[in-house]
């Protein structure tokens, strides 16, 4: 198994992982590593695009001032233990943003996502920071 994605699954098993709640995981770290041609994140769409073009886009994004942070939602890594070729399963971005869902959806349009959405409760996920003061949190993703 790869060095990275090793320590990222040890990452995932020490914060701790469960059906009750999400874990979100930090662009850096989730990116960290991921060579993947057709991303994890996008492959059910016609085009997916690699994990290095989604990695920059998010970083791009990221960097804006109406962007505090992004963020993506750990969903399971069976298939990354199974197969050195996968990468941690994942189908939905978290963006800590002042900006409205369409907006945020035309940011990644060219990645054709299904729909974006905001977070109703932050007690649904263990590791979140706080959300600073008129920002919200928009998820995107791919089904």
């Amino acid at each position: 198994m790869d060095e990275e994605k090793k320590k990222l699954i040890e990452w995932i098993d020490s914060v701790g992982h469960s059906n009750d709640s999400e874990l979100a995981i930090s662009l850096d770290l989730y990116f960290h590593g991921n060579y993947e041609k057709c991303c994890t994140i996008t492959c059910n769409t016609i085009r997916a695009g690699s994990a290095e073009e989604l990695y920059k886009r998010l970083k791009e994004i990221e960097s804006r001032s109406d962007v505090d942070s992004i963020w993506i939602r750990f969903y399971d890594y069976e298939d990354a233990l199974e197969d050195d070729d996968s990468w941690i399963n994942s189908d939905t971005i978290w963006i800590i943003t002042t900006k409205s869902k369409e907006e945020v959806l035309s940011w990644l349009a060219d990645f054709e996502p299904t729909e974006s959405y905001y977070g109703d409760s932050l007690s649904s996920f263990r590791n979140l920071p706080n959300i600073p003061k008129g920002f919200k949190m928009v998820g995107v993703s791919w089904d």
